[in-house]
């Protein structure tokens, strides 16, 4: 099962370094360059999760469309039967499956919405990108189990 295999992946220690590290480069980049790289890192990572590809969504409709995905595991695209199963059994991994789905759809359309021009840079890039960076952040402190 491709979720059980990505969620034993994130748990052992080189994916949770895998996570500190891409915590760490989203944390301050230096350019959106960097932004949207990192994007694709997460999303290639995840992508085996997501066989319907890059959905080009914004940050809000990629959280909403994953916890409605993780709470239906009989609608396309949601979690196997076999996810299903075991998050009926152990509820408490809803919100790790959830984080998976939103960070498996990352991409250019999550930063489109609040940072059309790509020349910025900086502090102004960093501030305009805090409401799409923080909820991500999030995401990646529940893979850590509420580590930094």
């Amino acid at each position: 099962d491709p979720w059980a295999r990505a969620l034993q992946r994130l748990a052992s220690g080189a994916g949770q370094t895998w996570l500190k590290t891409v915590a760490a480069v989203l944390a301050k980049p230096p350019s959106q360059d960097i932004v949207t790289t990192t994007f694709d890192c997460l999303r290639d990572y995840f992508a085996p999760l997501r066989s319907e590809g890059d959905p080009n969504l914004p940050i809000n409709e990629l959280i909403a469309e994953a916890e409605t995905r993780t709470k239906d595991c009989s609608i396309p695209g949601a979690p196997s039967q076999a996810l299903g199963e075991c998050l009926a059994r152990w509820p408490e991994l809803a919100k790790e499956v959830a984080a998976v789905r939103v960070l498996s759809g990352l991409g250019y359309g999550v930063i489109r919405p609040v940072l059309p021009d790509p020349t910025a840079l900086g502090t102004l890039m960093r501030r305009k990108l805090a409401p799409v960076i923080e909820p991500i952040l999030g995401l990646i402190r529940t893979l850590r189990g509420g580590r930094r």
